[in-house]
């Protein structure tokens, strides 16, 4: 009797396998071929990425022999063919495309549109684009326009933090902010992350900075030709008088 039970039972469970086997097949194939799918894209995305890094490769190396030869095409054209790449190599394109850009044509405008390309992507590369890029803005911004640009570089331990409050101090210098000049030195030539050099710099600059006051100072009080102009002709009325 127990192995008329046991056959019972075993037919059963076949009856309910084979049951649910037609339930859940179609969801279980496409689990298999998606699986699968998934497999032959990564490979296909991995192969293609390849590709792309050797093609952004070799476009980078045209570029640095182009540098060599002075061929101004050349270099725009093979190092923005790796700009262009979504690969390691786009930055540090950007880097070599604004150097020679300066070096070959002169041209700040290209060298900064090369620069404000790479800062977008931020990171180390990114971050070191800003700054050379608020560097080449320096000359035609204002301190507030500067500070503004400069900004995102001076997170806590952002490493170019210190070049950026450099450059920032420097504009104050400039436009005869000496407060805030000198509180910006102050400031560099006790940071932990700024570096030997940059500290040595702001010292230099905080030492010669009562001089520039001075100097500063004696040239507001001297007259303009027109000044001295209306100056002289109120002393003869008054000898006239």
């Amino acid at each position: 009797m127990s192995d008329i039970f046991e056959e019972v039972e075993e037919s059963l469970a076949h009856e309910k396998t084979a049951q649910l086997w037609k339930k859940f097949w179609p969801l279980v194939m496409t689990i298999v071929v998606g699986i699968i799918a998934a497999v032959a894209a990564n490979s296909y995305l991995d192969h293609r990425n390849e590709q792309s890094v050797e093609e952004a490769g070799k476009a980078f190396e045209k570029g640095l022999k182009a540098i060599e030869a002075e061929d101004l095409n050349q270099v725009r054209s093979q190092f923005g063919e790796a700009m262009d790449s979504n690969t390691g190599f786009h930055e540090l394109s950007a880097h070599y495309l604004a150097g020679a850009e300066l070096r070959l044509a002169g041209d700040e405008g290209a060298a900064l549109a090369a620069l404000e390309k790479a800062a977008e992507e931020g990171g180390a590369l990114g971050d070191l684009a800003r700054l050379k890029a608020a560097y080449l803005k320096s000359d035609s911004s204002s301190l507030a326009e500067v500070e503004a640009y400069v900004a995102p570089l001076m997170k806590d331990g952002n490493s170019f933090s210190a070049l950026a409050r450099e450059l920032i101090a420097a504009k104050a210098l400039e436009e005869g902010d000496f407060a805030r000049a000198r509180s910006e030195y102050n400031f560099l030539t006790l940071s932990m992350d700024a570096t030997s050099a940059v500290q040595q710099r702001a010292s230099l600059t905080l030492s010669v900075l009562p001089t520039l006051m001075d100097n500063a100072e004696a040239t507001a009080t001297v007259d303009t030709p027109e000044e001295q102009a209306a100056s002289d002709t109120d002393a003869q009325e008054e000898v006239t008088e």
